[in-house]
């Protein structure tokens, strides 16, 4: 078993040798009684746990939110004009569902869910619909960077794969009345309870974090300032070469969890459509790439 341990943030990492090593290390987690917890997987371990509002505005230079009145008016000024300019848009398109003007957090969900660079972070309660996040995001770079005469060699990128998980409104111990709460209200919250029917939420066991403080941008710099330690936990999986980067893939979509089911509409069954010569060859049905090495199976066996 992988060797925990404390990174100076308070951080827990937990480095898995293997896809399999990963799923071993779930099954205590999933066993544990007390706390709540929810994942995010990230394609390359140096992405912070920011949301792509967060990180737009370290890429060009936003006006961060401070203390000061005039910076944050500033600051609310860039995040609300695009939410704006969307509900403006979005209003009249057909099958919108029915949200109220000021549900800005609802407005904010929705738009993030097409692809609206907002100030949500995503999470699943799934630990698989994360890491098939991960995953999928790593094959899309290679996809980007290689032709499709892939061997079972090294790919583009020698990094491994990441997913977090962050436990809260947990129990200091086990049978304690005593309990830590990460979430604190207008500082960084929880959103699960979207007033309108998304489907694409409910597929991927969705739900999301909103960060809004003086000083940090970034979920997990915040929680180390607030001296949280043990609430958020760093999975480590190798995703060096084909072999590694197939056989999640081909599992994940054996448990059903693939394009066409966390985006359970036109679009997501396009994307699995578009995907599956690709898919092919990383379960060796297909006429075209290395032999199979007999760790992965065809469909047919």
């Amino acid at each position: 078993m992988p060797k925990r341990t404390i990174l100076p943030s308070g951080t827990v990492l937990t480095p898995c040798k293997s896809w399999d090593e990963f799923i071993q290390e779930l099954r205590p987690t999933a066993a544990k009684g007390y706390g709540q917890r929810i994942f995010r997987g990230h394609a390359d371990p140096d992405w912070k746990l920011s949301s792509t509002w967060e990180r737009k505005l370290n890429r060009y230079g936003y006006p961060t939110r401070s203390a000061t009145y005039r910076s944050r008016i500033e600051y609310e000024s860039h995040r609300d004009r695009p939410l704006n300019q969307f509900k403006h848009m979005a209003r009249t398109m057909p099958d919108m569902p029915p949200i109220a003007p000021n549900e800005d957090n609802d407005w904010w969900a929705l738009g993030r869910h097409y692809g609206l660079e907002t100030p949500l972070l995503d999470w699943s309660r799934s630990p698989f619909i994360a890491a098939f996040w991960a995953f999928v995001e790593r094959m899309e770079f290679e996809r980007r960077y290689n032709d499709l005469t892939w061997t079972l060699g090294n790919l583009h990128s020698d990094k491994h794969v990441v997913v977090w998980e962050l436990v809260y409104d947990r129990e200091l111990a086990r049978g304690s009345s005593e309990r830590i709460k990460v979430f604190s209200e207008g500082e960084f919250d929880l959103i699960d309870n979207a007033r309108y029917d998304l489907h694409r939420q409910r597929a991927q066991q969705g739900v999301f974090t909103r960060l809004e403080h003086d000083g940090h941008t970034d979920v997990e710099e915040y929680l180390s300032s607030k001296d949280i330690v043990g609430t958020l936990e760093r999975y480590e999986i190798p995703c060096s070469n084909m072999q590694e980067l197939s056989a999640p893939l081909s599992d994940l979509e054996r448990m059903n969890i693939h394009y066409g089911t966390v985006f359970p509409d036109p679009q997501g069954a396009a994307l699995q459509v578009n995907m599956e010569p690709d898919w092919r060859f990383f379960r060796n049905e297909g006429s075209f790439g290395a032999p199979s090495t007999g760790y992965l199976l065809p469909r047919d066996h």
